[in-house]
């Protein structure tokens, strides 16, 4: 477990959250009108748009506030989630551009999949976790953590759907482009829930691989170890957690399983939305199994609800595959 990533040095400066997001919004209306101007499409100045809404909300519940910059901690989740959709949004590109997709179209589309991605991922979150907003303000705590994958799957990928439809980027190709970057985004994340210590499983039984249980033993005053004290399983002096499952090491093996799923299945040029359904309802499977390792939880039948759902849609996807495949070539030449 590593929680933190590395440390910025900063001088010690005291910036008032209100105006600090005022002037954003100001700049993102700015940004939304110069690209509307520029293309005379709301498609690419929707992703600015969102940003000027979301910040003058934001100024409105956080405007009392001042954000005191001193040495900055980067965490390894918030680093990795970064990190994840920068390299998902590049490998995105990329596959539209090979794809031969409007390349600001995309790029629009990927935009506001990503932000309502997040977005999906806290509002999933809430609806789970409802005693945990206890004010308005706590509904934009992205730094307390709490985003649920399944959430930001769903919005983000109806999110693009719409954006690239709205660009006339073909909405399926759109999605086949872009479902190796989520594959890709799952893997890179749930490295940082690792490091994190956070979305670990049960505690192993005594016959588990010496291996397993030592990549899932965590360190005093990580989130496994205060909870194993706090159920008595631990005293408070122990030094280690009992092992646990690694589930997040088992959803990161997973998704590079998905990627390269993805990348074959893209590379047979099957029908449009083969690649999307094989990562996306592939998901919601591995998470229906991999939550099979962790306690019961609102998340966890969430997640097996998701999976069913998504193996549903795939059958009827499946069975008009053929139409779909015919479709594919058809626009192909």
């Amino acid at each position: 477990m590593h929680p933190l990533l590395f440390r910025i040095p900063l001088p010690a400066w005291r910036i008032p959250l209100g105006p600090a997001l005022a002037c954003l919004a100001a700049l993102g209306a700015m940004t939304a009108f110069w690209a509307w101007r520029r293309d005379r499409s709301w498609g690419t100045a929707v992703g600015p748009l969102v940003v000027t809404v979301s910040a003058a909300l934001a100024a409105l519940v956080l405007g009392q506030h001042v954000l005191v910059l001193a040495p900055l901690e980067v965490p390894a989740f918030g680093a990795l989630l970064a990190l994840s959709v920068a390299a998902g949004a590049l490998l995105t590109d990329r596959l539209a551009e090979r794809a031969g997709l409007d390349r600001a179209g995309s790029r629009g589309a990927c935009i506001e999949a990503a932000l309502f991605g997040i977005l999906g991922a806290r509002l999933a979150f809430v609806l789970l976790h409802p005693t945990e907003l206890d004010s308005l303000a706590r509904l934009f705590a992205f730094h307390d953590g709490g985003l649920v994958a399944h959430g930001a799957l769903a919005a983000g990928a109806v999110a693009g759907y719409v954006a690239a439809r709205r660009s006339a980027v073909p909405p399926l190709a759109w999605l086949d482009a872009a479902s190796p970057g989520v594959a890709l985004g799952i893997t890179v994340t749930r490295l940082g829930c690792y490091l994190e210590g956070c979305d670990f499983g049960r505690v192993l039984g005594p016959s588990a691989p010496g291996l397993v249980a030592r990549i899932g033993t965590f360190p005093a005053a990580s989130r496994a170890w205060a909870e194993q004290v706090i159920a008595q399983a631990i005293p408070p002096t122990a030094r280690t957690s009992l092992p646990v499952h690694p589930a997040e090491l088992y959803e990161a093996l997973g998704g590079a399983i998905l990627l390269l799923l993805a990348l074959v299945v893209r590379r047979r040029q099957a029908g449009e939305g083969l690649v999307a359904l094989t990562v996306l309802g592939g998901y919601a499977v591995l998470r229906a199994i991999v939550d099979l390792s962790r306690e019961p939880s609102s998340e966890v039948w969430f997640g097996r609800a998701v999976a069913v759902s998504a193996i549903v849609f795939g059958v009827v996807f499946v069975r008009r595959l053929p139409v779909a495949g015919v479709r594919g070539v058809r626009s192909g030449s």
